[in-house]
């Protein structure tokens, strides 16, 4: 029964230690992942910038010709400054899309550590396990090998016994057999 025991907690050992690597698999993968939606954030900034300067290109232009039609200047400046705090805002937004995808790499990075400790862990307590099944098997197998030894001696004690007094030899048999018990337990 200790050794159903035994071989189901290590099989439910094994079967955690393969979730782990699954489990390492998994965010190794999530990384990846992570790191084009990083690119693709780049990307999209440095494509903002150049959309920026486009536009501050176009206002200088714009300036040139504001300088003819006062009223359709002011009216430009407004929506120029409506562009560029949208843009301002934009910006932010794909800033605060950057420091999100690196917490959540730095949170895969923690994620992987740990389910690589608890990998450790696992092997730690099959390697335990095994330790205290063959510290405990060994002192058992030599009691019942001594009990086995006892049990054979005790019967041909009784067979020489019960055979002896059926002759009227019993003191006789009861020598033999005491001779025979040190030498059964001599030999263990």
């Amino acid at each position: 029964m200790e050794t159903l025991l035994y071989i189901s907690a290590s099989v439910a050992l094994l079967a955690l230690a393969g979730l782990f690597i699954y489990l390492i698999r998994f965010i190794s993968g999530a990384n990846g992942l992570l790191a084009t939606v990083t690119k693709s954030v780049n990307d999209l900034i440095g494509e903002i910038g150049t959309i920026r300067g486009s536009l501050q290109g176009t206002i200088n232009n714009i300036e040139g010709i504001t300088g003819k039609v006062e009223g359709t200047v002011d009216r430009l400046n407004d929506s120029m400054e409506r562009v560029n705090a949208q843009l301002g805002q934009v910006e932010g937004i794909v800033g605060s899309v950057r420091e999100m995808t690196e917490e959540v790499s730095r949170l895969t990075t923690d994620a992987t550590d740990v389910v690589h400790g608890a990998k450790n862990v696992v092997v730690s307590v099959i390697g335990f396990v095994d330790n205290v099944q063959s510290s405990v098997q060994k002192p058992v197998n030599e009691v019942m090998t001594i009990f086995s030894a006892l049990g054979t001696g005790i019967r041909k004690f009784r067979r020489k016994l019960g055979g002896a007094e059926s002759n009227g030899h019993a003191h006789h048999a009861l020598e033999q057999s005491v001779s025979g018990e040190e030498h059964v337990t001599s030999r263990i």
